[in-house]
C-alpha cells in the first residue's frame, strides 16, 4: 500500500513537473519583437523585446480587459513589467494603469509631464506607485531601455513643449516603430528627420492628417492609429484620403475597430503584422489574411 502511494505520489510530481516545463517552454522568449496595439478601450501597446523585457505604454480605461489580456500574453509566472510608460498627461490613457500595477509592479515608470489634470486620478496613481515602490521618471530624451540589438528610445519628452507627450522609437535591425500616439499635432510637425527611413510600423492619433512633413521624412510602410485624442480632436479625414496623403498603400493602415489587436513581429530581419480580425470589406480582406498567414509563419520560424 505504501509502495502504491509513494508510486501514485512520485506520478503526479512528475506530472506536475513535466506541465510546468511545458507552460515553460510554450511561454519562453521567442527572440522576437513583438509590439501589440492591444484591442481595448483606449490606447494601451504592450512590447515584448526578444530577451523576454515586457514594456506596457498606457493602458486605457477599462482595466479588467486589460489585465486579462496581459494575462493571455505574458507567461504565467511573470508578476510585473520591466517598464510602465505614460506617454501624455491625458487621463484616459491612466485609469487601466492603476489596475495593472496592482496586478503587475513595474521595475519603473517613464512618464510625461505634467501629470493629468484630474486630481484624485493622479492622487491615487502616485499612491500606487507609491504602495508598489515604483521609481518614476521624466525620461530625458535621447534615454534607452532594452538590450543592444532591440532597444526603446525617447526621441522627444514633450516636457519643453504645449501639451505634448513622449515620441518613442523602437528598433530591431532594420525593423524600426514609432509610437506618436502621446505626441502632440505641434511636437509631430517640429520634429527632426532624425529617424531613417522606411519606418516599418507607424503608431499614430487617429485625429491627425497625415500630411506634415514627418511623412516623407518617415516613410512609413504601414500605419496603425491610436484614439484617446481622437476624443477631444475627430477626425476629419476617410482611411482613403489618409492613403492618399500618407503614401502608404490603403490596405497597410490599421485601426482597431476594423483589425482588433494589432501586432508587428519582427526577428531582426524581417517584420510583418498580424491582427485578431480581418475587415470585411474585400479590398482589405485578403490582403489582411495575406499578411496574418506571413505572420504564423514567422512565428513557428521564431528567430
Amino acid at each position: 500500500m505504501r509502495r502504491s502511494r509513494l508510486i501514485s505520489a512520485l506520478l503526479l510530481a512528475a506530472c506536475l513537473a513535466g506541465g510546468l516545463a511545458l507552460a515553460w517552454w510554450w511561454h519562453r522568449p521567442d527572440g522576437l519583437l513583438h509590439i501589440a496595439l492591444l484591442d481595448t478601450d483606449g490606447d494601451a501597446i504592450l512590447i515584448q523585446l526578444p530577451n523576454g523585457a515586457t514594456v506596457l505604454v498606457d493602458g486605457g480605461t477599462d482595466g479588467e480587459t486589460l489585465v486579462l489580456q496581459l494575462g493571455e500574453r505574458l507567461p504565467f509566472w511573470r508578476r510585473t513589467l520591466d517598464l510602465l510608460i505614460l506617454s501624455d498627461a491625458n487621463p484616459e490613457r491612466l485609469p487601466a494603469q492603476l489596475r495593472v500595477l496592482q496586478h503587475y509592479p513595474a521595475d519603473q515608470l517613464w512618464y510625461a509631464a505634467p501629470l493629468p489634470a484630474d486630481a484624485a486620478l493622479a492622487q491615487a496613481w502616485a499612491q500606487q506607485l507609491s504602495t508598489t515602490r515604483t521609481p518614476a521618471t521624466i525620461p530625458p530624451n535621447g534615454s534607452r531601455f532594452g538590450a543592444a540589438s532591440a532597444t526603446l528610445t525617447i526621441l522627444d519628452n514633450g516636457a519643453d513643449k504645449r501639451d505634448a507627450g513622449l515620441l518613442m522609437l523602437i528598433e530591431y535591425g532594420p525593423t524600426r516603430a514609432v509610437l506618436a500616439g502621446g505626441a502632440s499635432a505641434a511636437q509631430l510637425a517640429t520634429l527632426p528627420a532624425s529617424v531613417p527611413a522606411p519606418v516599418t510600423l507607424l503608431a499614430y492619433p487617429w485625429a491627425y492628417a497625415l500630411d506634415g512633413p514627418q511623412m516623407q521624412a518617415w516613410q512609413p510602410q504601414a500605419i496603425a492609429y491610436t484614439h484617446t485624442r481622437s476624443r477631444s480632436s475627430p477626425a476629419q479625414h476617410s482611411l482613403a484620403e489618409r492613403a492618399t496623403q500618407s503614401g502608404t498603400p490603403l490596405q497597410r493602415h490599421y485601426t482597431r475597430a476594423l483589425h482588433g489587436t494589432i501586432e508587428l513581429l519582427s526577428n531582426g530581419r524581417d517584420a510583418c503584422i498580424i491582427t485578431s480580425q480581418c475587415p470585411a470589406y474585400a479590398q482589405l480582406h485578403a490582403a489582411c489574411h495575406a499578411s496574418n498567414q506571413h505572420c504564423r509563419a514567422l512565428l513557428q520560424g521564431g528567430n
